[in-house]
């Protein structure tokens, strides 16, 4: 029913009404004594239809008030869904997206704007396939609750193992119109369980690095993020740990090579950068992973305990007031950390420019670029063709202050 129309019929009633009681005569055909019943029955009437206008404008109203309610709460849910932490699907009965959460787009490794339309079996894991359609066929029959797994190869070219849970939405009648879904990532479960079950050893811990785990890979200069929570390990390269003083220098508070950890969790500074020194190549744990593994965490240790006689090394050194002897000792730092034996010595495999010696060494690099001219001058070092420093055989200045 139109609620306005009716409301101007209404009060057209009413009008037409009003003009009839003015009138002094009695109305055509009727005699007075029915003219006057007619007038009050219509009167009656006009009041009734009067109450129903106005309970149905209240009733309008209370519905209106209730749409308006029942936006907002959809509104509501609809964000509750789009921020959920879980990755959470809605898809037709053949496994087309029809909604999803920012946090399924993030797994599935699609922007949020294009994910919607796109067939979920698209993602689905080559020979996962037909077990995905048998078993979408089986949910819809009836109603399953329990998790299942399933392979999902991401855009970005992860492969991901994910547990599954389903409800099948029905309408009135009971028929089955979409599917609801919660995803749930195993990767780093499945990987816990891994180190729990295979011990870890020296000469066996980069191939499971690299069967079960990404190595995420920098390059020279590029500074490498150090997410909360995280533990890098250094599979390949040298990384830079620097931090900076009160004059805004920096300051070298560590050189990381093959087979120690660093991150966030092993440092109090409120300012720490590490960078590549060369190309890097990283593999990161989580606290979840370390707390599972004791082969891993005896691992870690060991590492930890390197970088700590560094550190060490490190501090004696920037208390020595005679530069040659620091850049002596800075060089066999290096040395123990990419030194590479050759026919004339040992090579450093990475190479440092002047500035960066001459920060480790607290000093400028004109000074750094005479001290090196004089070690090579003096047959104690040498360069290979990429400008790669080499300590030649028993560099032991016979009194470093003549340097």
């Amino acid at each position: 029913m139109d609620l306005n129309r009716f409301s101007k019929q209404v009060l057209a009633m009413q009008n037409r009404f009003s003009t009839l009681l003015q009138g002094t005569e009695p109305i055509k055909g009727l005699t007075p004594q029915l003219s006057s019943t007619f007038v009050m029955e219509m009167g009656w009437a006009l009041e009734e239809l009067q109450v129903a206008q106005e309970e149905l404008q209240q009733k309008n109203m209370g519905l209106a008030e209730a749409l308006e309610a029942s936006v907002h709460e959809r509104k509501r849910y609809e964000d509750l869904f789009y921020l959920a932490p879980e990755p959470y699907l809605i898809t037709t009965l053949e496994g087309t997206i029809q909604q999803a959460n920012r946090a399924a787009a993030e797994l599935l490794g699609i922007p949020e704007q294009f994910i919607v339309g796109k067939p979920l079996s698209l993602y689905i894991r080559e020979e996962d396939r037909q077990c995905f359609r048998s078993e979408l066929i089986r949910r819809q029959e009836r109603d399953c609750f329990h998790e299942w797994e399933i392979g999902l190869t991401c855009r970005d070219g992860r492969s991901l193992d994910v547990a599954c849970i389903t409800r099948i939405n029905r309408d009135r009648t009971n028929k089955a119109v979409s599917i609801h879904w919660v995803l749930r990532d195993l990767t780093e479960r499945k990987r816990i369980a891994l180190l729990q079950q295979s011990p870890i050893n020296s000469s066996e811990q980069r191939t499971i690095f690299q069967e079960n785990r990404p190595l995420l890979s920098y390059h020279l200069g590029e500074l490498i993020p150090l997410p909360q929570g995280t533990l890098w390990y250094v599979v390949q390269g040298l990384v830079k740990l620097t931090t900076l003083n009160h004059q805004g220098q920096e300051i070298l508070m560590g050189l990381i090579g093959l087979g120690s950890p660093f991150g966030k969790e092993l440092t109090s500074l409120g300012i720490y950068e590490a960078t590549a020194c060369s190309s890097v190549k990283l593999v990161g744990f989580t606290h979840a992973e370390i707390a599972a593994s004791p082969d891993l965490t005896q691992l870690l240790l060991t590492g930890i305990s390197y970088r700590l006689h560094q550190t060490e090394a490190l501090l004696a050194l920037s208390g020595e007031r005679q530069l040659a002897t620091r850049l002596y000792q800075l060089l066999h730092v290096l040395k123990n950390e990419v030194g590479t034996p050759v026919d004339e010595g040992i090579c450093l495999n990475i190479r440092l420019t002047h500035e960066e010696l001459a920060m480790a060494c607290g000093t400028t690099r004109v000074t750094i670029t005479r001290l090196l001219k004089q070690l090579q001058d003096q047959k104690k070092i040498t360069f290979n063709e990429k400008r790669q420093i080499i300590l030649i055989k028993n560099l032991v200045p016979s009194n470093p202050r003549n340097l």
